[in-house]
């Protein structure tokens, strides 16, 4: 058998299969399609807090913006413990709760455990089974706070400043819920 034989015989051979070849290429699209199609674009805000001490040396306007930008080894404002006690103040089911029950004058003044619901309503497929609307403030507050755990992140930066992040479908969700984030932290750290 030569090669001209031989490679004739492999294009009959892939000629009978055209078929399978034809449907499992449409198959893989159909598949590729769906799993694009329940996959949703996610946004995240971050927003970093520093403390309003300076430290005794850093009185000039270049030294403290150095500081700010983290050019220059920025002092730590906190003990160890104590940063620790503000991240766990971040992410603690209190502040959550106490954020998920909070009320949006732009958006119609849904709480935000609504709107979280609904956006996470949004993403899901149609296969998925859907959070159900709580009809409780107490049920509302409590999974509202649940969907928080999962989309918002708080640490300390190498230079010693807070780090929020706040991850959503909805953009125009990010800023506002991060900004009562950061109002009920500081809130809860007053009242302390």
């Amino acid at each position: 058998m030569t090669s001209k034989e031989l490679t004739r015989k492999v294009f009959i051979r892939m000629g009978k299969l055209k078929l399978i070849l034809l449907i499992c290429g449409v198959g893989c699209a159909i598949l590729f399609y769906l799993l694009t199609k329940t996959i949703s674009v996610e946004y995240t805000g971050t927003a970093t807090i520093f403390p309003l001490t300076a430290s005794n040396e850093s009185s000039s306007t270049s030294n403290l913006l150095k500081e700010l930008t983290g050019a220059s080894e920025m002092p730590k404002s906190f003990s160890q413990e104590a940063s620790i006690n503000i991240v766990e103040l971040a992410m603690s089911r209190r502040t959550r709760e106490a954020v998920a029950l909070e009320r949006l004058p732009q958006f119609g003044n849904k709480t935000i455990s609504e709107l979280l619901i609904d956006a996470e309503n949004d993403k899901k497929s149609f296969l998925s089974a859907k959070v159900d609307m709580p009809k409780t403030d107490s049920a509302l507050k409590a999974v509202g706070g649940e969907i928080l755990n999962n989309l918002q992140t708080a640490k300390f930066t190498k230079n010693g400043l807070l780090e929020l992040s706040f991850t959503n479908t909805n953009k125009q969700l990010i800023t506002p819920v991060t900004n009562i984030i950061i109002n009920k932290i500081s809130q809860f750290y007053i009242d302390l």
